[in-house]
């Protein structure tokens, strides 16, 4: 039998997914924040994440901040002292992650009732496109800034 919980509280999620983990087992629960998007849209798509045995460049890592916040965040690389992420949405990576911080890895996703493993060929190449396109993420953020500005302005004219 599965049991639905609505919970809104990171914390309280971490709190009932980390048993789960530690017992071999997977947990899933639904996407909050939009650092992920457009891969994972916020209160819509649901994430199945399990204990990590290796992680590696491109895999979606569940995470404890320094802050105390967790997050869902891309690795993009791995350097002298710990993991370099950084969100789909976003441009800035956040250096270094400690091994040690990270609590679960995403093995698949759920959109619209429809599962996705992080294993499937088109996945994967979203992923290595979506990481090979980091250096161009500023300006694409600019462009899009700009034309939304643009078109502001012009239904503005309109009316």
């Amino acid at each position: 039998m599965i049991k639905r919980v609505k919970i809104t509280s990171m914390d309280t999620i971490v709190q009932l997914i980390v048993p789960v983990l530690e017992g071999g087992k997977s947990a899933k629960f639904t996407v909050v924040g939009n650092s992920m998007y457009p891969l994972f849209r916020s209160g819509a798509d649901n994430v199945i994440v399990a204990k990590p045995k290796k992680i590696k460049s491109r895999d979606i890592i569940l995470y404890r901040r320094k802050d105390g916040t967790y997050v869902l965040h891309r690795v993009l690389g791995k350097g002298e002292q710990g993991y370099k992420l950084c969100g789909d949405r976003q441009y800035l990576i956040e250096y270094p992650v400690k091994t040690e911080s990270v609590l679960a890895v995403v093995t698949s996703f759920e959109r619209n009732g429809r599962t996705y493993s992080t294993k499937n060929l088109l996945y994967n190449i979203y992923s290595l496109m979506w990481c090979l396109a980091f250096p161009l993420r500023p300006a694409v953020a600019k462009v899009y800034r700009l034309t939304k500005r643009c078109f502001k302005k012009e239904n503005k004219n309109e009316i």
